[in-house]
């Protein structure tokens, strides 16, 4: 655990230290006057570094933040050696940025940044120079002020890191020979031990990627109520459309709502019939109903099947009552007397 916070708190410092460095790189890459010549090549070597193994680091810390927590040792020793190597690469590149950066944000102020390391006979240091030469307009304090803040950031990730590798290494060992002494007592097999611990490692990588595929599930069980009913709706209504295609169905007779004069009532035809259809024909299609239910109650829903036979075989038919009753509730009901509510917040029952 104390390995895992601290790799937590090393997420930010490591994405601005790998932002510094990928901007410096990316400057002296694209122009060969910054690689050396009349500046420093020292320069040119350690942004290079900084942004090869500041990228690495950055990346590897945030990979191996949960699997270093769970996977246990032996195997767990491998982080702390590669966390070991991350720290002697940076505190490398750190001791090269000691030479060419300045350690204070003052001294790039005023002329500072002018005449900071100024090769002989120039007129234009480095940062001048870097800043001249960046793809976005700034000025040479703003550019030494940057390196600046690299080297500090620097200097807090070697620290940290080498306490990340060295307690990863210690807590290691210290597990591997306490297990080894209790093995010895138990008369049990350390190959055993290693067997069981090697089995360990695929089940928490399993278990991690069972997690992250359960992501998706907990971010729409946090969606609004109406959100998640469309998108049942539209699942609903695919899964049919291609049950349809599979089955080779014919296409279900459309109905569709003519509008009569004003003073005459609306009335539910069939395409292929021109007389009035009944109301039910409108209401058996389960699609259609569920899209009526919500503007409802749920009592309204029940005297609705009680209006006549017709309508109670397509609002609740007996092949599908309980379901539908279910369903009902879920759709029409009050965030204080049901459990899961989608979308009726005044219901009267």
């Amino acid at each position: 655990m104390p390995v895992g916070l601290l790799r937590f708190i090393v997420f930010v410092p490591f994405g601005v230290y790998q932002g510094y460095a990928n901007n410096h790189w990316n400057v002296i890459k694209r122009h060969d006057e910054l690689q050396g010549g009349l500046y420093n090549p020292l320069i040119a070597k350690g942004e290079h570094w900084a942004y090869k193994y500041g990228s690495f680091g950055f990346y590897w810390n945030f990979a191996v933040w949960v699997p270093a927590i769970m996977v246990p040792p032996p195997f767990s020793m491998i982080f702390g050696l590669v966390d070991c190597a991350i720290a002697i690469l940076l505190s490398f590149v750190t001791s090269w940025q000691t030479i060419y950066s300045p350690h204070d944000i003052d001294l790039c102020r005023g002329s500072g940044a002018h005449y900071w390391q100024l090769p002989p006979g120039t007129n234009e240091s480095f940062f001048e120079a870097s800043a001249r030469l960046n793809a976005t307009q700034t000025t040479s304090f703003k550019m030494c002020k940057t390196y600046v803040k690299e080297w500090q950031y620097g200097i807090v990730l070697s620290l940290f890191y080498s306490l990340i590798a060295f307690i990863s290494i210690v807590l290691s060992i210290c597990v591997c020979f306490t297990t080894i002494r209790e093995n010895r007592r138990t008369s049990r097999s350390n190959k055993q031990w290693l067997a069981e611990s090697a089995i360990a490692v695929p089940r928490l990588f399993f278990g991690i990627l069972l997690g992250l595929a359960y992501i998706p599930v907990i971010f729409f069980r946090c969606l609004p109520l109406a959100v998640k009913s469309r998108t049942r709706y539209t699942r609903r209504y695919a899964d049919k459309v291609r049950q349809r295609v599979d089955q080779n169905l014919p296409s279900p007779e459309e109905i569709k709502m003519k509008v009569m004069k004003r003073n005459e009532k609306m009335s539910y035809q069939n395409q292929d019939l021109p007389e009035a259809v009944p109301l039910a024909n409108f209401l058996g299609i389960y699609d259609i109903l569920m899209l009526v239910v919500p503007h409802l109650h749920y009592t309204d829903i029940l005297n609705l099947a009680l209006a006549s036979r017709s309508l109670r075989e397509a609002v609740l038919p007996a092949s599908d009552h309980d379901q539908r009753l279910s369903h009902f509730r879920l759709y029409t009901c009050s965030e204080s007397s049901k459990t899961q509510c989608w979308v009726c917040t005044n219901q009267i029952c």
